[in-house]
């Protein structure tokens, strides 16, 4: 059966009503003989007595009191000595609780002896004076030698924000769950869409920090130092990523040979503005441009082509992804088909700037929710750049951040080094808080000096991003 809070009205329920309260509230203070199970105030209309069972057996008592305006007061309330500290008293003021809001009552009061006044603070009740009067009408009856032995609380249930309790109970559920993403994002267990919780790994670390704050305000302080645990661990996880392909860049390089200036931009397929994004793209004046989802500026290649004129990808407009354009001559360049999907989405264009002979790889990899998809693209670019003799630039929509595990283990292998920074580039609407899933390595002696996301993604859902990178001598 379980726990029932019983409106009193049986004859039996009566007589245990009055014996709980006649021993709790009365006889084990020592006040023989005077309590009266007869008092007008338990049969008046405002009045509503209350018996908690659990599997039919009386463990306590309340009553609730009704003043109208949506106000209410909890009074008498009992639990028999031997089932006293085992929960019921909790139980019993939710369900009571649960009672007034079927009455229309959004606001509960009570009169509290000093010793209760623990429990009811815990359970989200706050001093409020709402009638001094009562204190010492109370006390004359329960505590007639004792001197300001009750304390007047309020619970607002409606009409406010929630108690401290409450908060510090939704704060703790949040924290929970949010520990179980940021172990996901470091164990890395090969779940779906793990690539997208690595690439927001610090934002919910920020998260975690935030949800520690409250913890700790509303009174969780030893759950918030382990929860802190869990979100210090996880930021390490991906600062040693940061830190590995940073530590890369430190490697030593020769005199400067060559500079070239890239675009790499995602302009998407469905762009509604597709001549503002084309004269982006031109007015930037790059020697080479990146180009992922084609399709969306398909109708302005001739003018993207008058300005860099060496164009691969894109023969077939219709059915392409990623296409490279360039002020210098493309050598026996390759569009490749990457598995498993067996899209276009991989362009390998050799050319030579100044006199350096250089490769230009653009890559465009499946949404982060096809983590096994991810993982085998992310497998056959490792085996094709392997293959590549001399400085690489290697560009495009990874879906994923550096300290993402796929991609920093990428970065690894091939001992790719990064940009300077790592402007996020989606999505457009969160600006420079976003995440960094536009990406720009090299590989051997080449070094990009600096690199910008642009302000404005001209119909993209992606900002572009534009670099100048430095082609050295061997050190």
């Amino acid at each position: 059966m379980g726990y029932e809070l019983v409106k009193v009205g049986d004859p039996a329920d009566w007589a245990d009503f009055h014996a709980i309260r006649r021993v709790e509230l009365f006889e084990a203070r020592g006040r023989f003989g005077i309590y009266n199970d007869n008092h007008p105030d338990d049969y008046a209309d405002f009045a509503h007595p209350f018996l908690l069972k659990r599997d039919g057996q009386a463990l306590g008592t309340v009553r609730l009191d009704l003043f109208g305006g949506g106000r209410a007061a909890v009074r008498l309330v009992a639990i028999t000595a031997a089932e006293q500290k085992l929960g019921h008293g909790r139980v019993m003021e939710s369900l009571v609780t649960e009672e007034a809001r079927a009455l229309g009552v959004h606001t509960l009061l009570v009169n509290a002896v000093e010793t209760a006044l623990g429990f009811y603070e815990k359970t989200g009740w706050e001093p409020f004076e709402w009638d001094p009067s009562e204190l010492e009408e109370q006390s004359a009856v329960l505590h007639p030698n004792e001197e300001a032995a009750l304390a007047c609380l309020g619970l607002p249930r409606e009409g406010r924000m929630w108690s401290k309790a409450e908060f510090r109970g939704a704060v703790l559920a949040l924290g929970g769950v949010l520990a179980v993403i940021l172990a996901i994002t470091s164990i890395t267990p090969g779940l779906p869409g793990e690539l997208l919780l690595q690439t927001l790994r610090f934002h919910l670390v920020a998260l975690g920090l935030v949800l520690a704050f409250f913890m700790v305000l509303f009174g969780a302080k030893w759950r918030a130092l382990l929860f802190l645990g869990v979100v210090v661990i996880a930021f390490a996880h991906g600062a040693f990523y940061v830190w590995q392909f940073e530590a890369r860049r430190e490697e030593p390089v020769g005199a400067l040979q060559a500079e070239m200036r890239f675009l790499s931009y995602n302009v998407l397929s469905g762009n509604r503005t597709p001549g503002d994004a084309v004269n982006l793209i031109v007015s930037t004046a790059p020697d080479v441009a990146l180009i992922m989802e084609t399709p969306g500026v398909v109708e302005y290649i001739p003018q993207i082509e008058a300005a860099l004129p060496y164009r691969l990808g894109c023969d077939q407009p219709m059915t392409c992804d990623i296409s490279i354009f360039s002020r210098h001559p493309i050598e026996n360049g390759r569009v490749l088909d990457i598995p498993p999907f067996r899209r276009a989405r991989l362009a390998i264009a050799p050319m030579t700037i100044d006199g350096v002979a250089l490769t230009v790889v653009g890559i465009h990899l499946s949404k982060p929710y096809f983590d096994e998809a991810s993982l085998s693209e992310l497998s056959y670019l490792r085996y094709v750049i392997s293959e590549i003799a001399g400085p690489v630039v290697l560009s495009g929509d990874f879906n994923s951040a550096i300290w993402a595990t796929p991609v920093a283990w990428l970065g690894r292998d091939l001992n790719l080094v990064p940009a300077p920074s790592y402007p996020a580039t989606w999505p457009v609407e969160l600006g420079a808080f976003g995440v960094p899933i536009d990406n720009i390595f090299t590989r051997g002696n080449a070094r990009i000096i600096e690199v910008a996301a642009g302000e404005d993604s001209h119909g993209s859902n992606h900002r572009y991003l534009l670099a100048r990178i430095g082609f050295y001598a061997a050190p």
